[in-house]
């Protein structure tokens, strides 16, 4: 009997590839998971190490941070605790004086009138005697400049509480002064001052109310201002932001005397060592660096930063990390794969 296709199947091999071509794939396939795995473990383990040092760096500098704001904010602090004192002196000496309290509604002229305190000039320069950084202290019966030492540090007559002047251009506002009834820290601005003008000031401008009746410190009470310039622009002439007097190296940190709108956000630049920085700049500064209050829930600080923050975790060492492991790894594969191809080779 004749066998056939029909009768008996054929049976159909699949034919393997021979036993060397069969090690060549599968060292190859071996190798490139490996070479995957060492890709991702080289380059995110120097990354965690990068990134660790970024930690480790920022850890060290708080304190030294900490240290120079601390010794740059305390000359303005001593300057500030002192326009304080004088502008709380000058409340009691308007208070022993006080006769009559002005009408709000009346002019300028009006509201001054019956104001006599004879010696202020005298008293003024024995408050502030010894203090160069205090440029000016001022008497404003119903928010008008009335008495003011040196006699030529403000225009007398100007009227505070007239909603053009440009003492409105500053938060708290005389008025707001008036509602909250306690000493307000002003500034800083441009000083429109005739012994400082186009200088940086900075103001304490203190309520005084007739309390002898008992009754409540409001608008009905209010009898003025006692109104405390500082210079600002003076202190930052003795050069606060000296950090090699520290003990530290002045290229090692940068520094930022700034105050913040708190409506707008907007940052105003005192003094910085920073370059032509950019408001994004600014904000991100004050949010890295350390920033230590020189009033108190006042805006006005000094923010000092170290300058390697990030210099470790920075996008052209995180380039080098990465480029460097692909290169290095590529290269081992290809050894691989050469030296399998050579062993392997047909005789």
């Amino acid at each position: 009997m004749k066998v056939t296709d029909a009768t008996q199947p054929r049976v159909i091999r699949t034919r393997l590839p021979p036993l060397r071509a069969q090690t060549r794939l599968y060292i190859g396939i071996v190798a490139f998971s490996v070479c995957l795995l060492l890709i991702f473990v080289g380059v995110f383990s120097s990354l965690i190490v990068l990134r660790n040092m970024d930690k480790n760096y920022e850890r060290e500098v708080r304190l030294v941070e900490y240290t120079l704001a601390t010794a740059a904010v305390a000359p303005f602090r001593v300057v500030m605790v002192e326009a304080l004192g004088i502008s709380q002196a000058l409340e009691g000496y308007v208070m022993s004086q006080m006769t009559v309290l002005p009408n709000l509604s009346a002019p300028p002229a009006e509201r001054i009138r019956g104001q006599n305190f004879v010696n202020f000039d005298s008293v003024g320069r024995t408050l502030v005697r010894n203090m160069t950084m205090i440029s000016m202290t001022a008497l404003q019966p119903g928010g008008v400049y009335a008495f003011i030492s040196p006699a030529n540090a403000a225009s007398y007559g100007r009227d505070t509480l007239d909603i053009n002047d440009n003492s409105h251009n500053f938060k708290p506002t005389p008025l707001d002064t008036i509602l909250d009834g306690y000493a307000n820290y002003v500034g800083p601005f441009r000083s429109t001052s005739e012994i400082l003008r186009g200088y940086w000031g900075f103001a304490v401008r203190r309520p005084i109310f007739n309390r002898t009746d008992y009754s409540m410190a409001d608008i009905h009470t209010f009898w003025g201002f006692t109104f405390t310039l500082v210079n600002i622009s003076g202190i930052l002439s003795t050069n606060p932001f000296d950090f090699s007097a520290s003990g530290v190296q002045q290229s090692s940190f940068d520094y930022l005397l700034s105050v913040v709108n708190e409506t707008s956000g907007v940052i105003t630049v005192l003094e910085t060592s920073l370059q032509n920085p950019t408001a994004e700049q600014l904000e991100e500064f004050r949010k890295i660096g350390t920033t230590i209050d020189i009033a108190p829930n006042h805006p006005f600080a000094v923010t000092v930063r170290g300058r390697d923050y990030g210099a470790h975790f920075s996008p052209t060492n995180i380039t080098i990390v990465v480029s460097t492991a692909l290169s290095g790894i590529l290269a081992i594969f290809a050894t691989v794969i050469a030296a399998v191809l050579w062993c392997t080779r047909v005789y």
